[in-house]
């Protein structure tokens, strides 16, 4: 499928205003719900870490501050913020020794991604119902080489991972996305809205991140393992 910038920028728009129609019918932030267990545990994915610039350093500094006076709140820090080019699995294991061996994974990686210089541009703040992501648009080879990637994969004693990972949603996913922020409430807090309003229409900067690593780490890449061979 060729990359098709309408296509996604209809998605995002299509998120932000189903968001912001649940949260005009939900004034507060509803029930505190409980963060998964699982947050130490490891998915096999790939992508690159980045630093904040610009307007998203601004916003960083400000979720961060939130995050320090609203306990629900919870932020991926400065040193483990990355954008992910796809995952492969869920968090499944609790060390590297205990993840499939991954000499397949290698050398479909290495088929398709090893000049990929990973290029996001036209970025911009799109809210979930109880989160803020940051989504924007690849540039064709990126966009490509992930469509060949989970290709592969999905032809590759990988498929059964790669379908969990992804179930409900097209393989490879449309979104190009990170999170910025979650709240273990059922609906932002209104902290967060206020951000989200605030930084709506603010420019942020490309991100040029070079060839995406692959990796085990957790749900915020907190805790990371590079594959190296």
């Amino acid at each position: 499928m060729p990359l098709d910038t309408n296509l996604i920028e209809s998605a995002y728009a299509a998120a932000t205003q189903s968001t912001l129609d649940v949260w005009q019918d939900h004034a507060d932030a509803g029930a505190v719900c409980s963060y998964p267990d699982d947050t130490a545990k490891l998915c096999v994915t790939s992508g690159c870490l980045f630093a904040q610039t610009g307007a998203l350093a601004d916003l960083h500094a400000g979720l961060t501050a939130l995050a320090e006076v609203d306990a629900r709140l919870d932020v991926v820090p400065a040193s483990s913020m990355h954008f992910t080019f796809l995952a492969v699995s869920w968090g499944l294991f609790d060390a590297p020794s205990q993840a499939p061996a991954a000499d397949e994974l290698w050398a479909h990686f290495a088929a398709h991604v090893t000049d990929v210089r990973f290029v996001i541009s036209r970025l911009r703040i799109v809210p979930l119902k109880n989160a803020l992501i940051l989504a924007g648009i690849p540039d064709p080879f990126t966009f490509g080489a992930r469509q060949a990637l989970a290709q592969v994969l999905l032809e590759s004693r990988w498929q059964a991972h790669i379908e969990a990972r992804y179930k409900g949603y097209s393989i490879p996913p449309l979104f190009w996305h990170t999170t910025l922020a979650r709240a273990n409430t059922e609906f932002a807090p209104l902290g967060l809205r206020d951000l989200f309003w605030a930084y709506r229409t603010r420019t942020f900067d490309d991100l040029r991140l070079g060839r995406p690593l692959l990796m085990l780490a957790n749900y915020n890449w907190t805790r990371r393992f590079v594959y190296s061979r």
